[in-house]
């Protein structure tokens, strides 16, 4: 008889060096088989990733989740000093005392044959929890903007879109951010709220430079720009 995937218990645990392999076979297989190219891009400097996140863990962790003796998602978490390239907090120019707060979602995947079983959305919620254990307040993360799923569950997750930039290679990314944005007035009328497409970055630009960040989704492709109001 077939297995269910449901058969093998699920082990979340913090990954280590020994799980490396499993980490790279993952990647390896998510990348290889996206819709779009633009939905991830490799890092630049992946050794540094897996090293940072896996080897070192005062500078990030990561947890994975398991079926049985198979890793079929991770998400990586990253504490870095302000003046480190990765921390994101730089490409939307938080001040010195906001970077050094900042934690960083970095790379999360999890494997075909195990999604829409709510393994990102959990995966977000045990990374806060590392997160606050080492005294960050600001979570930071970054997406493309065709990436509507991840972007999906990080605005539901309480971040806000509050950046939109343009990486190395032309590549148009949005910029999350959780903990700086406490109060948003929910109004939906037209001078506090306003829904923009999520490819139009100009637009969204222009919104941002005023006092908007996205809250959240109006669709796949459409996004609730709201003012802040400060508390």
């Amino acid at each position: 008889m077939r297995m269910s995937f449901l058969d093998a218990p699920f082990t979340v645990r913090l990954l280590n060096s020994s799980d490396l392999a499993a980490i790279r076979s993952l990647r390896d297989l998510v990348l290889s088989t996206l819709s779009d190219p633009d939905l991830y891009v490799r890092e630049i400097d992946e050794p540094a990733l897996l090293d940072r996140n896996v080897h070192t863990p005062e500078k990030g962790q990561t947890v994975g989740v398991l079926s049985g003796d198979t890793l079929i998602a991770y998400g990586m978490l990253s504490y870095p000093d302000a003046a480190e390239p990765h921390n994101i907090g730089r490409l939307i120019s938080l001040p010195a005392v906001k970077l050094s707060t900042c934690a960083v979602m970095e790379s999360a995947m999890v494997h075909l044959d195990y999604r829409c079983s709510g393994w990102q959305k959990l995966l977000l919620r045990i990374r806060a929890r590392l997160a606050v254990e080492r005294g960050k307040q600001i979570y930071t993360a970054i997406a493309s903007p065709i990436n509507w799923i991840s972007r999906h569950n990080l605005l539901a997750a309480g971040y806000v879109i509050a950046g939109c930039v343009e990486m190395e290679c032309n590549l148009r990314r949005h910029i999350f951010l959780h903990g700086l944005y406490p109060s948003f007035p929910h109004l939906g009328s037209s001078e506090t709220s306003i829904e923009v497409d999520s490819l139009d970055f100009e637009r969204q630009q222009t919104l941002i430079e005023n006092g908007f960040v996205a809250t959240r989704d109006i669709s796949n492709d459409r996004l609730l720009y709201e003012k802040f109001v400060s508390s």
